[in-house]
């Protein structure tokens, strides 16, 4: 999925909006085959259609953003991951609601189906009315020495939420923390990451997108230090979730700095930077996992706070050398 999303925005880059009716054609007929799957043959191949269907749209859709609204990009790719916060939130329960009364977890990709459906068809006749045509740069054209550097934050960032998403769980768990409270840990982290994207995505295009993501990293290794170090398990309750409000606006903001910088490839830098961000998640579940198994537990929460320093550290650089 990771590496399809460079694919999905060149796709972008020569066909425009329509790519977002590509990206339904896929994932529909990643659906459908799910839907009727009768072995592990029928499930991989519907799984392969899904992956990359979802490329293409994250891509095309990070895109059709910045094009629409190119001068307040931030504040529009804030709102958007919004709603994959909002996606994320009530699509599970609503899954295991339409499995318990309908008996069956086939009629569960029925309702995504049909929402995809109607929502990429509006978005379509949105980006084919808004889309702005004149750009400063002959279409197509990429510059690698723009791109790669920033797209690397990505890399951090996203690698950072993925591996709290993931291990946080565990590691409340080993500090005794009850299972209902280990959820109400987890779901304000989130929550509060969704606010966090609404309230950042008024001030990225004011303060600038490569010094929201400087303020913000900076406050974001503070909770996580505060959390680490602390012996009181209320506080890290506490500050593990406030995190997320912090981490909130930078991945938005690396897509719109990147396509800032690369104008007339809007969709290949957004693809670029959702590959890099696949590739810090990829290396950091193995890094925490090699981490576990020699130091414990424990340790993990001391990774959380230095890998957000590093893209604090590794987005100053970067800064100055782009200022």
């Amino acid at each position: 999925m990771g590496f399809a999303a460079i694919f999905g925005g060149h796709l972008y880059d020569r066909f425009g909006p329509r790519t977002n009716a590509l990206a339904l054609v896929v994932l529909s007929i990643g659906l459908i085959i799910l839907m009727m799957s009768t072995g592990l043959f029928s499930v991989g191949l519907s799984l392969l259609f899904l992956g990359l269907g979802a490329a293409l749209i994250e891509a095309a859709s990070s895109a059709s953003s910045v094009d629409i609204y190119q001068e307040r990009r931030g504040m529009s790719l804030n709102l958007l991951h919004f709603a994959w916060n909002i996606g994320s939130t009530i699509g599970p329960p609503t899954a295991v609601w339409i499995m318990l009364y309908l008996t069956s977890w086939r009629y569960v990709y029925i309702m995504p189906l049909l929402i995809i459906v109607l929502l990429s068809s509006i978005s379509y006749k949105i980006s084919v009315t808004n889309s702005k045509t004149v750009i400063p740069e002959p279409k197509g054209f990429i510059s690698i020495r723009k791109t790669l550097p920033i797209s690397l934050i990505a890399m951090f960032v996203v690698s950072l939420e993925r591996a709290i998403s993931m291990w946080l769980p565990s590691l409340l768990s080993a500090i005794n923390v009850e299972s209902v409270t280990m959820g109400l840990v987890m779901g304000s982290y989130w929550a509060l990451m969704g606010i966090g994207r609404v309230f950042w995505s008024f001030f990225s295009d004011k303060l600038g997108y490569g010094r929201t993501i400087l303020l913000t990293s900076i406050l974001a290794t503070l909770t996580l230090s505060v959390a680490a170090v602390s012996s009181i398990i209320e506080t890290k309750m506490i500050f593990w979730p406030i995190t997320g409000f912090f981490l909130a606006p930078i991945y938005p903001n690396v897509i719109a700095w990147i396509t800032k910088h690369q104008v007339a490839s809007s969709g290949y830098a957004s693809g670029l930077t959702f590959t890099m961000g696949s590739i810090g998640s990829l290396i950091i579940i193995n890094v925490i996992g090699l981490a576990m198994n020699y130091l414990g537990v424990y340790s993990v929460q001391f990774i959380y706070p230095l890998t957000c320093m590093l893209t604090f550290v590794y987005t100053s650089i970067l800064y100055l050398k782009t200022k």
